[in-house]
């Protein structure tokens, strides 16, 4: 386990880069408010979650968890507890947009995107995606619905060429601790660039139109097997 960020602060409402803000760096512009929030999300089978969780949505700045190293072979994972508590229609635009990232030390680019868009009226679907020239998004086919907690495990394999993102939605609890990765229940993608060093998770914020309006993240775990990222 590289790094676990329970976000576990007492600051209530209040940036999470108050905490120990060398930790922190930003992309975008406008509020700093990645702010820490009472309470945990949860799933079924993983470790009980500590601490707190941090919420965001539209305008502001996208914050970044540095991981303390730098990772630019192997395999690299990452798990983390997500949510739309407000997708924000009629004024997010429903596009193909990111909500989360493992990214480079350049700060602008992205390695495996977490993608949301929308399908209905009122439900959305989660892909993953690289980053650089010619990348696409891979999407699942089942809608989702603000209000669901998700838990995501992402894997970038440096180790394969072209270098490969793959995540998972809500993998079984059966899984959790293995020493290997269950061979189903993902979708991959390989269009992009490779050749980077990965050293931050992003949470992303932009503008009204292009993200949803209120999201929520906690348990975020980087790693460099399933069982670190799986507890």
């Amino acid at each position: 386990l590289i790094l676990y960020e329970p976000f576990d602060y007492p600051n209530l409402g209040g940036p999470v880069t108050s905490n120990t803000p060398s930790n922190w760096t930003y992309g975008g512009s406008g509020a700093n408010d990645l702010n820490v929030a009472s309470g945990s999300l949860a799933y079924p089978g993983l470790a009980a979650s500590v601490g707190n969780s941090v919420t965001n949505g539209g305008v502001g700045l996208g914050v970044r968890r540095f991981f303390g190293t730098n990772i630019s072979s192997g395999i690299l994972y990452f798990s983390a507890l997500f949510r739309i508590n407000n997708a924000g229609f009629g004024a997010w635009n429903g596009a193909s947009t990111i909500v989360g990232a493992l990214t480079p030390t350049d700060n602008t680019t992205f390695r495996l995107q977490v993608m949301i868009k929308s399908n209905s009226p009122s439900g959305y679907l989660v892909g993953v995606q690289k980053g650089g020239t010619g990348a696409t998004a891979i999407y699942d086919a089942t809608e989702h619905h603000p209000g669901e907690t998700f838990f995501f495990v992402g894997k970038y394999d440096f180790t394969v060429s072209p270098n490969s993102v793959s995540l998972w939605i809500n993998p079984s609890a059966a899984t959790f601790s293995l020493a290997s990765e269950p061979g189903t229940g993902f979708f991959s993608a390989t269009t992009g660039a490779d050749g980077y060093t990965i050293d931050r998770f992003n949470m992303r914020q932009n503008t009204a139109s292009s993200v949803p309006a209120a999201m929520q993240w906690d348990e975020l775990r980087i790693g460099t097997s399933w069982a670190a990222v799986t507890p």
